[in-house]
Parts: C-alpha cells; sequence; structure tokens
C-alpha cells in the first residue's frame, strides 16, 4: 500500500506537467549574441500575451520582466539563457500566455504548462503557463541536498529570481512543443495516457485494481521522463545565472533538438 501510494502521489505530479528540474540545449537554442530591444515588436496576436494576468500581479510581473531583461554595463544580458527564451516568447508566432496565481497549489506545484487552440488566431495554438506563487515563495530550497544533475531548485535565490526560474522552466517547455514535431508528440501524448488514466481510475472507482494502478503509471513515467529530460540542462543554467554561480569546467553535453527529433518517443 505504500507503494501504491507514492505511485499515486507521482501520477498526480504526472498529470498536471509539473515543474521539475531540467534544461534546454542553451548554446544551441539559444543565442545570448543577440543584443536586448525591450523595444521590439510583438506581434498582436502571438507573443507573450497578460490577457489573464490580474492587476494586482502586473508589479510581479514587472520586476520578472526586469529580471528577464537585465544587462550590464556593457549592454550585454546578465542571464543569457533566461533572456534567450523571453526574446523568443516575445517574437513567437504561437502565443505565450501568462499566469500567476498567488495560492499553494494542492499539490505543491511550482508551475504547470498546458497547450490550447487559439480561438482569436487559429490555427494557431497558446501555451498557457501558470505560476503558483505561494508554492514557490513557501519551497523550501536552501538545505535540500543537490540533485543527481547538480541543481537545487531555488537554493539562494530571492521572490523574483525564483518566480523567473519557474517561468524559464516552462518557457522552455513551450519552446520545444512548438519548435520540435517529436517533443510535441510526447507531449500530447502525456495528456492522452493522462486523461485516460484519471478516466479509468474514475470509472473503475475502487474496483481499480493496483496491479492496474502501477502499469499505468509506469507508463506515464516512462512518458513524462521523455517530456523533462530535454528541459534539464537550460534550468541548472538559469538557476547559476540567477544565483550567479560560474558554470562548471565540464558538463555532459545536454541533447541538441536534432537529436531529440531523430529519436522519437517509444510507442
Amino acid at each position: 500500500m505504500r507503494t501504491c501510494a507514492s505511485l499515486w502521489k507521482a501520477a498526480v505530479v504526472f498529470m498536471l506537467l509539473t515543474f521539475r528540474s531540467g534544461g534546454l540545449p542553451a548554446q544551441e537554442l539559444f543565442s545570448s549574441d543577440a543584443k536586448p530591444d525591450v523595444q521590439a515588436v510583438i506581434p498582436v496576436k502571438g507573443g507573450i500575451r497578460l490577457d489573464r494576468l490580474k492587476k494586482k500581479y502586473l508589479e510581479d510581473w514587472k520586476a520578472v520582466e526586469a529580471t528577464l531583461s537585465a544587462t550590464d554595463a556593457f549592454g550585454e544580458p546578465r542571464h543569457p539563457r533566461l533572456y534567450g527564451l523571453w526574446q523568443w516568447a516575445r517574437s513567437s508566432e504561437q502565443a505565450i500566455s501568462i499566469e500567476f496565481l498567488d495560492r499553494a497549489h494542492f499539490k505543491k506545484m511550482a508551475g504547470s504548462i498546458r497547450v490550447e487552440n487559439d480561438s482569436s488566431n487559429p490555427p494557431n495554438r497558446v501555451a498557457c503557463i501558470t505560476l503558483y506563487l505561494r508554492t514557490i515563495r513557501e519551497a523550501v530550497g536552501q538545505d535540500e541536498l543537490p540533485r543527481t544533475n547538480g541543481l537545487i531548485p531555488f537554493k539562494d535565490l530571492e521572490r523574483t529570481q525564483r518566480y523567473a526560474e519557474v517561468l524559464g522552466h516552462e518557457l522552455a517547455h513551450a519552446y520545444l512543443i512548438f519548435a520540435v514535431p517529436n517533443y510535441a508528440r510526447v507531449y500530447e501524448e502525456l495528456v492522452r495516457e493522462t486523461e485516460a488514466y484519471a478516466a479509468a481510475r474514475k470509472k473503475a472507482g475502487t474496483a481499480f485494481l493496483a496491479s492496474d494502478m502501477i502499469a499505468w503509471l509506469n507508463r506515464l513515467k516512462v512518458v513524462t521522463d521523455q517530456f523533462e529530460h530535454p528541459v534539464e540542462a537550460i534550468e541548472i543554467e538559469i538557476w547559476r545565472e540567477l544565483s550567479e554561480l560560474p558554470n562548471p569546467v565540464a558538463q555532459p553535453k545536454p541533447a541538441s533538438p536534432r537529436s531529440i527529433a531523430s529519436h522519437p518517443p517509444r510507442k
């Protein structure tokens, strides 16, 4: 029963596409050579949308945006990888909708992403990103042990930097969903598997066998790993940029979009 309870908790994480450690290949995806252009024209129906952002969170958003676009004395981005994601989102033909909720997610999620059809700009789609501000603020980062990739989420980051880290993670997902067809199929498969699992469990009720649950959750874990793995390098870079830590001298080379495209998800 303890194992099943643990797996059920994991399933909820999978179903809500939670924020975890992860990253994109920064050198190949997001050039740090581009100079900031905060006056760039944003497409009317694409780019970043704030129509779901309540007015009371506008100051929080402005603080996050200032972090994303921060430059040094030479006009260079202070956080190149985070800045690259922000610039891509601002100029994307597909819309990126931002929403802040100042409450703790019931399963302690820091952020989530879902892709919807864009009714105002068919046949385009919109990536709806939600940040759960209270969860982010209350998350413990100082005393946690590093994960296997060296990341300690939120360690040494103040409130706005934490928001920026989560937003960078979700923007990385959005980039891959829109830019890499095979990654988009991984996302769609994860949504299908999650919805099918929830429907089967609801239909079976108490008759839903533990063995069936475990088998289904194992399938969900495989797809979830495929969804999160390509986002593992960029979050480490974002965290290091925000905490102003030097990058390690040697790191395993992260997967590129080309390698992702050449290795579709397993059936």
